[in-house]
């Protein structure tokens, strides 16, 4: 049973369990309310928050998702008392002289977590684009430049006690909880805005395996289709088939009215077709019609975990956020009765859902129009119009203008609108990389352009304010150049091919306009004329008078076929 309370003027969520108490904080306030340019804040806030807790005896730790920030721990009331206090007094007046050293341990954790990748981050990329609910699957770039007073706006902005839920899994609420937090105010969810044109989608990417996200209403009938859906693709892709090692699925909310289900199995290089057949057929199977009996299964698997949750209170910080998102505190026995009230048809109307608003990540060389799926746009569908810098590279060029940059290749154009960019990564030697909230990036070098530099000069007198993201210093072998003999091939293949542009234009003149007939008949008629007549007359003057009269009538001849002499 969920008791509300207010512990210090904090909002509380607590329930009676036995054990270690379990406690924490939860500040609404996550990746998806950052900017690119300070992408990472939250997290470093996180770091610098716990830092003074140190090796201590008793558990505790930090996380931050998409939309919220948490600070727990598993102790003694006296443990649990302490470590709170400690974060709502390292939050008021964080160790700033850590800046640096948390910045670079940050930097070794990107490493350890990028190695593996994630699907489910280029889905969300994919879908959301470099805003909100796309910005976890970006580096965390503006790390290098965060200064204190970006890390103090932050925390006075987010990191107060109006946006803040407190939750405690114990005998009761200890005292001695202070919780000193300053006034503020309960920051909305961002918007969930969408970038894919259409659905059902699908991207390429590099990874021996599938995956699929979609957004559905969130529920306990969403839930259970997300359970369904992992066993079947199981038994199909694995035990079946023998084309999967790991099958999963993930049911997540973010505290909005959708929830996220993404699915993954992976697969070897020679079963990559087979595998992405047998996946969209079983995702599009569902969407058809659910077993009573696997909603059944899937509804008795999913009890057991919610009371296996109930036991370690892991389900009380994701109850945190939907509380600061407005949505009504629910008990776990009102969660299970919900559960065991979900029919096949609420669950074959989530696929049905699932299905339209389906995201697909295959491997590179799978297409999927013919299955009903739309390629995510790779390529803009304008282009600016500006001053075009040549780029050394042929069918390749520059365009700036006042209203964004565009970079045109055989492909197709990518462009950045000003307006419509999250940020501008910088290098000193002149790199410009621009990433648009769309997802498009254009990246310039300016040792690859004719004019480069001056180009780049172009582009930051245009660039608005704040969107400089700066970058450190690369080696001379992170600058791409092209070498002489390079450049030198480079233009004999351009003056090449408008060398073969100019004869195909002029050969597509002569003929389609009947310029042989103006042209060539008659020329080839004086000619012959004029051979006659200067193998019976000698005479200079009599052959001049000839070729005269006859260039004459060639004139004629075109002035009136064509219209102008």
């Amino acid at each position: 049973m969920i008791i509300e309370s207010l512990t210090s003027g904090i909002p509380t969520l607590f329930v009676k369990a036995d054990g270690p108490m379990r406690a924490g904080l939860t500040f609404r306030v996550g990746i998806a309310d950052e900017t690119l340019p300070l992408r990472g804040i939250t997290h470093l806030v996180e770091h610098l928050a716990l830092f003074q807790h140190g090796a201590a005896d008793h558990h505790y730790n930090g996380s931050t998702d998409a939309t919220a920030t948490h600070f727990h721990m598993q102790g003694t009331e006296e443990q649990v008392v302490r470590f709170l206090n400690g974060v709502c007094a390292s939050l008021r007046d964080l160790p700033m002289w850590r800046l640096t050293a948390e910045k670079e341990i940050l930097a070794t954790e990107a490493v350890t977590r990028n190695s593996s990748g994630s699907l489910g981050e280029v889905l969300a990329v994919e879908r959301h684009g470099a805003a909100t609910f796309g910005l976890g699957g970006y580096p965390e770039w503006g790390l290098p430049a965060i200064a204190g007073d970006d890390v103090r706006d932050w925390v006075r902005t987010w990191f107060n006690r109006d946006n803040v839920i407190l939750w405690i899994a114990g005998a009761g609420v200890p005292s001695g909880l202070e919780l000193e937090l300053p006034e503020g105010q309960r920051r909305p969810l961002p918007p969930a805005v969408q970038v894919l044109p259409a659905t059902p989608a699908y991207v390429n990417v590099g990874m021996n395996a599938v995956a699929a996200q979609a957004l559905v209403p969130r529920g306990p009938a969403a839930r259970v289709y997300a359970e369904v859906l992992e066993r079947t693709l199981f038994g199909q892709m694995r035990q079946d088939a023998a084309l999967s090692y790991t099958v999963a699925t993930a049911y997540e909310t973010w505290g909005g009215g959708d929830a996220s289900v993404v699915a993954v199995a992976d697969t070897l290089v020679k079963n990559q077709r087979v595998a992405v057949d047998q996946f969209v057929t079983t995702l599009n199977a569902m969407s058809v019609g659910v077993g009573q009996a696997d909603v059944d299964g899937a509804v008795a698997r999913l009890s057991d975990a919610l009371a296996e949750a109930e036991r370690s209170a892991k389900w009380l910080p994701r109850l945190a956020v939907d509380v600061l998102c407005g949505h009504p505190v629910t008990d776990l026995s009102v969660q299970r009765e919900a559960l065991a009230a979900v029919t096949a048809a609420q669950v074959t109307e989530i696929a049905g859902r699932a299905w339209r608003t389906l995201l697909v990540a295959v491997p590179h060389g799978h297409l999927m129009e013919r299955a009903g799926f739309e390629e995510t746009p790779q390529f803009s569908r304008f282009a600016v119009l500006g001053t075009r810098h040549r780029s050394y590279y042929p069918d390749a060029s520059l365009v700036i203008a006042d209203d964004g940059v565009t970079v045109e290749s055989r492909g197709g154009p990518r462009t950045v609108l000003f307006d419509a960019c999250s940020g501008v990564l910088a290098w000193p030697d002149g790199g410009r990389h621009l990433v648009g909230r769309d997802g498009i990036q254009v990246r310039i070098e300016p040792t690859l352009y004719v004019a480069g530099v001056k180009a780049v000069a172009a582009l930051d007198a245009r660039l608005p304010t704040g969107l400089t993201i700066a970058m450190p210093t690369r080696a001379a072998d992170e600058i791409p150049t092209v070498r002489r003999l390079t450049v030198w091939r480079i233009r004999a293949r351009r003056l090449g091919a408008a060398a073969r542009r100019g004869l195909q234009r002029l050969r597509q003149a002569w003929w389609n306009r009947g310029a042989y007939l103006n042209y060539a008949v008659p020329a080839v008629l004086v000619v012959l004329l004029g051979l006659c007549v200067a193998a019976f007359v000698n005479e200079p003057s009599i052959l001049f008078g000839v070729w005269a009269v006859m260039l004459s009538a060639v004139l004629w001849i075109r002035r009136t076929t064509l219209g102008r002499w």
